[in-house]
Parts: C-alpha cells; sequence; structure tokens
C-alpha cells in the first residue's frame, strides 16, 4: 500500500500502549522516526495539537505544512509553515492530504475524520503517559512488518458502507466465477474488477469493470497509479463509477430482464476489497442485501494479516 494516502494519522505506542506524555519522537526509535518522516513527508502536511507543538519548542517540522490545532490560535504565530486554526477552521479548509500526528486529544478528535491509521508498536521501550484506545473494528489490517524493535501495522478503514446491507469476505462457486471474469472479461487491466450478483441460487446479473482506453480518455486514478480502493474523488468523465463491475453488472441484469430480481440479491465481487460511494448507492438503490469480497484474494493482493 503506498504510503501517501491521501487523509491519515500515524502514532506509536510504548510497550504498555502510551503515548507518551510529551513528543514521541522523544524516546522512539530510528527505525520509527524514519517511518514517521517517511510517511508524513509523503503526504506534505501534517496536524497536531497546540501541547504537541510546544514540546518541539515551537519549532514545525521541515518540508512540510504543519497546522496547528488550538482553541486560540493568536497564541501561535503564523508563518510561511506554521497554521494556527481551530478544529472548525481546519474542516472548513478542506485540506486533501494531512496526517494526524498527535498529541492524544487531537487523535481522539480526528479519529473518524482519517481513513488511514499507522500504528507502530514498541517491543523494548516503555514509557508513562495515556493510554490510546483506538477502534479497529470497522477497519482492515493492510499490513503488518516487524523488527527486533518494533511492529509497524496500517489499518484503513471501510468506506461508504451502508446499513441496509451486509458485508463480509469468504469464498464460493459465484466468486470463483467472479475470478473468472476478472481474468477475461474486465477491461480495466491495472485494477480489474468483477462482480456477480446471485439470488435464490442463480446468477442474474454479472459484469467486470472498465472500458476501451482506445476510445476514452484514460482515467486519472489509473494515470496516477492510485492504489485501489482509494481517491475516488478523482473519476471523472468517461470513467465514472458507472464503469465500475458493480454498475455493469447491474446493466447487464437489466439486459436479461433480471433488474427486479436483484433486490435482496448478493454481490459477490473478486478483485476489490471493497465498494466506491457510486457503486455502494447503486447497489443500496438496487436492493442489494448482501455483499462478499474474495477473502484469498483480498489477503494475498494486499498483504492482509486478517479480516
Amino acid at each position: 500500500m503506498s504510503e501517501s494516502t491521501s487523509k491519515s494519522m500515524i502514532l506509536t505506542l510504548s510497550k504498555n500502549g502510551s503515548l507518551g506524555e510529551t513528543s514521541t519522537m522523544n524516546w522512539t526509535v530510528k527505525e520509527d522516526k524514519e517511518w514517521f518522516r517517511r510517511v508524513t513527508n509523503n503526504v506534505g502536511s501534517v496536524v497536531m495539537g497546540r501541547k504537541t507543538f510546544e514540546t518541539m519548542e515551537n519549532k514545525h517540522l521541515p518540508n512540510r505544512i504543519n497546522y496547528i490545532i488550538t482553541r486560540d490560535p493568536t497564541r501561535i504565530v503564523r508563518s510561511e509553515f506554521v497554521f494556527p486554526v481551530t478544529y472548525d477552521q481546519f474542516k472548513e479548509l478542506r485540506i486533501k492530504d494531512y496526517c494526524v500526528i498527535g498529541g492524544y486529544e487531537i487523535y481522539h478528535l480526528f479519529k473518524n475524520d482519517v481513513p488511514v491509521v499507522y500504528i507502530s508498536y514498541h517491543k523494548n521501550v516503555e514509557v508513562d503517559g495515556r493510554k490510546l484506545n483506538l477502534d479497529v473494528t470497522n477497519c482492515i489490517l493492510f499490513q503488518r512488518t516487524e523488527s527486533e524493535n518494533l511492529m509497524k501495522e496500517i489499518w484503513i478503514r471501510h468506506p461508504y458502507q451502508d446499513q441496509s446491507i451486509r458485508y463480509s469476505y469468504g469464498e464460493s462457486k459465484y466468486l470463483d466465477r467472479a475470478k473468472y471474469l476478472w481474468e477475461n472479461k474486465a477491461l480495466e487491466r491495472l485494477h480489474p474488477t468483477a462482480t456477480v450478483y446471485v439470488k435464490d441460487d442463480q446468477i442474474v446479473g454479472e459484469g467486470g469493470n472498465g472500458i476501451l482506453y482506445e476510445t476514452y480518455e484514460m482515467c486519472e486514478r489509473v494515470k496516477l497509479h492510485v492504489p485501489t480502493g482509494q481517491r475516488y474523488d478523482l473519476c471523472n468523465g468517461n470513467h465514472l463509477p458507472i464503469n465500475h463491475s458493480e454498475q455493469q453488472a447491474v446493466r447487464d441484469a437489466d439486459s436479461k430482464g433480471n433488474l427486479k430480481k436483484l433486490k435482496g440479491a448478493t454481490a459477490n465481487l473478486y478483485g476489490h476489497w471493497w465498494s466506491c460511494q457510486g457503486c455502494t448507492e447503486c447497489m443500496v438503490k438496487e436492493g442489494i442485501s448482501e455483499v462478499i469480497y474474495s477473502e484469498s484474494w483480498t489477503k494475498q493482493f494486499l498483504g492482509i494479516i486478517d479480516l
């Protein structure tokens, strides 16, 4: 997974689960500092609280825009790289790319705003401080790496959930059919996906994603090599989600006279760990009751440890 996801937070926990009383960079190891620097430099903007900024002696992190969240922005001197703002003011700025770096109150403030969380756990260092109970029940573990001193994890939240749909991972003969479509029918070869809708043990619609690039301009997400599941705000023109496999399969059901059978049907999706907003809204509109993603593909392609 790319370490340049648009909105994220990064935190370091000591052996006892503490964030530490002051800036984590004061007690963490070199390996962790390098990871922190790489992630935040790639994003380009960091968000921190006033107390964290003060532990850095009011000096900004170089080569990054530093947004300081404070109730009274006038207490902090604004400069080319330092922007003191209230939380509400920051939200109004609609910043697309930032990484939250602490402290405790700021993590809690932003915990529902960011789709990606980077966590490093120290194996040997233990410090006093508050413990952060971060809820990752609605997340997928994208990556886990371990060294002598650290365990590093990248979690990503499920986007665009709808309460009317049940979500799960598994394997079935219908996911095998979706895999065949993924291999043979999806025109989008960089991020191929396929969907099979099933009702009463019968396939009522199926399709792969993509359109012919000889005819249409290439998708911005493809041009930029954006990882699957990210930056659907870049979908535009002829590459709106109508060309994604979930909606292609709806049109296939319609062409076969099966559109009404989609109500209460199950979507079997191969080649994608989640659906974008447009496809989620489409499936809700058609009455899809359940979405099952291939567990084997998701684990293998994304390197996920657990689902």
